[in-house]
C-alpha cells in the first residue's frame, strides 16, 4: 500500500510541474510573437515594440541632437531585443526537450523554468531602461505628450492599462 501511495504522489506532482511549467511556457510565448503579430497591443514588428514609439518621437520636432541620441537608445533596444528573442527561443526550446522526456528530471525543469523567468525579467528591464532613457532625453512633458505618464493609458500612472511600455510589455 506504501508503494502506491507513493506512486500516486508522484503522478501528481509531476502532474503538477507539467501544468506550471507549461503556464511558463505560454507566458513566455507571449513574449515572442512572430514578426508583423500585433496582438492588438499596437504595433511591435520585429523591432520589439518600437517603431510606433519611433515614429511618435520623430513627430515630436526634437533638435538634431536630441533625435540623433533618441535614435541612438531605439536602435541600442532593437539590437538587443533581438538577441533577447533568441536567448528566449533557445530556453523555451531546452524546456520543451526536458519536458519531452519520457521522466523529467524535476531539478532540470525547475531550473529551465528559472532561467526563462530570469530572462523575462531582464528583458522587461531593459525595455523600462529604454523608456526611461528616452524619456530624459524628449524631457518629461512631451514624455507625457506621447501617451505615457500619470493616467495615460498606455503610460507609467495608475491609469496604465498594458504596463510601463507602448506594446503591452508583449515585445
Amino acid at each position: 500500500m506504501t508503494d502506491r501511495k507513493h506512486s500516486w504522489k508522484k503522478k501528481a506532482g509531476v502532474g503538477a510541474l507539467v501544468l506550471v511549467v507549461a503556464g511558463v511556457l505560454g507566458a513566455g510565448a507571449a513574449f515572442a510573437r512572430p514578426p508583423g503579430h500585433h496582438g492588438g497591443r499596437g504595433g511591435h514588428g520585429s523591432c520589439g515594440g518600437f517603431e510606433r514609439l519611433s515614429d511618435k518621437i520623430d513627430d515630436l520636432g526634437l533638435d538634431a541632437e536630441k533625435q540623433a541620441a533618441a535614435d541612438q537608445v531605439l536602435e541600442q533596444a532593437r539590437v538587443a531585443r533581438k538577441a533577447q528573442r533568441a536567448e528566449m527561443r533557445a530556453a523555451r526550446q531546452q524546456m520543451r526537450a526536458l519536458l519531452e522526456q519520457d521522466a523529467p528530471a524535476v531539478d532540470a525543469v525547475m531550473a529551465q523554468a528559472d532561467t526563462l523567468g530570469a530572462l523575462e525579467t531582464k528583458a522587461h528591464k531593459e525595455r523600462l531602461q529604454t523608456m526611461l532613457s528616452l524619456r530624459s532625453i524628449v524631457g518629461a512633458e512631451r514624455w507625457k505628450g506621447l501617451g505615457f505618464g500619470p493616467g495615460a493609458k498606455h503610460g507609467f500612472g495608475p491609469g496604465a492599462k498594458h504596463g510601463p511600455h507602448e506594446d503591452g510589455g508583449r515585445s
